[in-house]
């Protein structure tokens, strides 16, 4: 996608355009997968390591939240 006036894409001059994407069909609750993640340093405060828009994290957690899906 060309940034243009109207799509406001500007303003991120990095990014990564999504071709496609797979949802769950249910969503995994935070509480339920927290303990588990290794990139959660404070788990008091887990919302601090989300807040942003992308996080990379490792082969490691992503199994432990895929596995969590019920």
């Amino acid at each position: 996608m060309t940034w243009n006036s109207t799509n406001g894409l500007g303003m991120f001059p990095f990014r990564v355009d999504i071709k496609e994407i797979n949802l769950w069909s249910e969503r995994v609750p935070i509480g339920e997968v927290i303990d588990k993640l290794d990139f959660i340093k404070d788990k008091k405060n887990y919302g601090l390591y989300l807040r942003l828009s992308n996080k990379i994290i490792d082969k490691i957690d992503f199994i432990k939240i895929v596995s969590t899906s019920r």
